[in-house]
């Protein structure tokens, strides 16, 4: 049986979160034949675009979305589910 499943995280200067945060969203979603992991960067100052694109080498069903303004947690759940 197929499983599907979308984890949408909003983040806003998370350098020192977002390596840890992804590495256990993806080891508890492991079990699901099919998934994505939708990361909105809120126009982050530091490097958690940076650091989420190096990630995504490696998992591939990381997908980054980026607001061109500070929109907030809210508007970054929105842009998340909408994709």
């Amino acid at each position: 049986m197929l499983k599907q499943i979308s984890i949408v995280i909003p983040m806003y200067n998370e350098e020192e979160n977002v390596t840890p945060l992804i590495h256990e969203v993806t080891e508890a979603v492991k079990e699901f034949d099919d998934y994505e992991i939708i990361v909105v960067d809120d126009c982050s100052t530091d490097k958690t675009l940076q650091i989420l694109k190096e990630i995504q080498n490696h998992i591939p069903k990381l997908k980054i979305l980026k607001h061109q303004r500070n929109s907030g947690q809210s508007s970054g759940v929105v842009t998340g589910v909408r994709h």
